[in-house]
């Protein structure tokens, strides 16, 4: 992971300008990683999703990335077993959204394991191309005393990079959706209403939350944020803990927080986000027109200071999320819901004192575990 002096400095040789213009002009790279490290079976999980995130450093499997690129697919071993292979894909945003990356992941098991099969009889194999695909080829490069010492500088910032990722994974099997359907609740309102409980326990503060919709109803639309912490949020989590009230307040007040999450969903789904204030406020400093007072109000300005960054995928396949945390002393929640289950993987910076991901992940399922008693009050 050169900076960009370096990285300039190796494409002053002529051989290295070739090899690397082949890397940056191809669709994606793939990455056949060697071996990894030994993982308990406690920590298998947390291993295997270093693995995909970043390598695991230096030593491992980190130098067989290339991370300029926005798309990276990567195969290899996840744990010390002679025959079982995993593969993932490493991607930035700015490429493609999570719901594409997903259905591009189902398409890869689908044909390459025994699924495959199944669905090949179904579906038209596509012909083979007219014009045989190229051998691959070795690419060269020339690596001068300059250049080694800027890789061996770079492994040293990899390692720190990996050392300071903070991760945590739990899957929860004490109820998935057909619970939550069955008591009339939106699975993804409650997920984010007990996140927020979480850390309000944590930290006793109310959490400024962003979570990812999409907007795929629409041509060429991607995903759009939404800020999950309401008023009807924040008067949930701060009375669920408080003794003086009653279970039928706070089961009123979690009604009333799920019915505007849902309605804040609906809003953004349908193209009417608070994020075009931010395109407006980019068109301004853009066109250098004088800056409208709303951008430069300081409530402007705290919504779009997040310090817990959330997003839903739904996988049929066993396709799990990983997301690092965007801002240093906050944390990132990546979560898939099952019909039993829910998996829930969260990210935050061990350099950061205030954060803690096994804390608040375990936090998030004491909650999750609460606010089921609670609503076996409703039946």
């Amino acid at each position: 992971m050169l900076n960009e002096p370096d990285s300039e400095n190796v494409k002053t040789d002529d051989t290295n300008k070739e090899s690397v213009s082949a890397i940056e002009s191809s669709i994606f790279t793939l990455c056949l990683d060697g071996p990894v490290p030994q993982a308990s079976d406690e920590m298998y999980s947390i291993s295997a999703a270093k693995q995909m995130l970043h390598g695991e450093g230096s030593q491992w499997n980190s130098g067989n990335r290339w991370f300029d690129k926005t798309l990276q697919v990567r195969s290899g071993k996840f744990c010390s077993h002679p025959y079982i292979v995993s593969a993932n894909l490493n991607n930035e945003h700015a490429f493609g959204i999570g719901e594409v990356m997903k259905g591009f992941l189902r398409t890869w098991k689908l044909e390459t394991t025994e699924w495959g099969s199944y669905w090949r009889k179904k579906l038209k194999m596509m012909k083979s191309p007219t014009v045989p695909l190229p051998m691959p080829r070795k690419l060269p490069f020339n690596i001068s005393a300059e250049i080694r010492k800027a890789i061996e500088d770079a492994k040293q910032s990899m390692d720190i990079l990996c050392q300071d990722l903070d991760t945590s994974l739990t899957v929860f099997d004490h109820f998935g959706k057909n619970f939550l359907k069955a008591h009339k609740m939106s699975p993804d309102a409650f997920v984010q209403i007990a996140i927020q409980l979480a850390y309000y326990r944590m930290y006793h503060r109310c959490a400024v939350v962003h979570e990812a919709v999409t907007l795929r109803q629409f041509r060429l639309g991607r995903i759009a944020p939404i800020c999950p912490t309401s008023s009807a949020s924040a008067a949930f989590v701060k009375a669920f803990d408080d003794p003086q009230k009653q279970i039928s307040v706070k089961v009123d007040l979690l009604e009333k927080a799920v019915k505007v999450h849902k309605s804040l969903i609906n809003t953004t789904t349908s193209g009417q986000g608070w994020d075009h204030l931010a395109r407006l406020k980019a068109q301004a400093v853009e066109q250098k027109i004088p800056m409208p007072d709303i951008f430069t109000d300081t409530s402007f300005s705290k919504l779009l200071d997040y310090n817990l960054s959330t997003s839903q995928v739904t996988s049929k396949t066993g396709c799990v999320p990983l997301t690092c945390a965007e801002v240093q002393n906050g944390y990132d929640v990546s979560y898939v819901i099952h019909n039993d289950e829910i998996i829930f993987f969260m990210t935050a910076f061990n350099s950061c004192k205030e954060t803690n991901a096994a804390h608040l992940i375990q936090t998030l399922e004491d909650a999750m575990l609460d606010m089921r008693t609670l609503l076996e009050h409703i039946l």
